[in-house]
C-alpha cells in the first residue's frame, strides 16, 4: 500500500510492527548524499521478540516523483556471524 505523508507511514509500520516478532528497527550512522538521485546509507539493528538482534548495513535511493521525494529502492545486508 502507498501512504501519504510522514504521519501515515509511520503508522502503516506501526500496525506492521504491532503484529510482528519484530519489537524495533534502528538505524545508526545514517549518512545522506543530495542530489537528482539522493541516497542515504547507514547501519540497521532489528530488535526481534525472544530472538538475538540481526545487525548489517542498509541503503535507500531517493528519487523524486512528480516534486515529491519517495523511496526508489532499500538494500539491506545482514552482518555474518558474531
Amino acid at each position: 500500500a502507498r501512504q501519504e505523508g510522514r504521519d501515515a507511514v509511520v503508522e502503516a509500520y506501526k500496525r506492521q510492527f504491532a503484529d510482528s516478532v519484530t519489537r524495533s528497527f534502528t538505524l545508526e550512522d545514517l549518512q545522506a548524499q543530495g542530489g537528482a538521485a539522493a541516497r542515504a546509507s547507514g547501519r540497521y539493528v532489528a530488535t526481534y521478540r525472544g530472538e538475538p538482534d540481526v545487525t548489517g548495513t542498509i541503503a535507500f535511493n531517493v528519487l523524486r516523483d512528480r516534486g515529491e521525494p519517495r523511496i526508489a529502492l532499500i538494500s539491506a545486508r545482514q552482518d555474518v556471524g558474531g
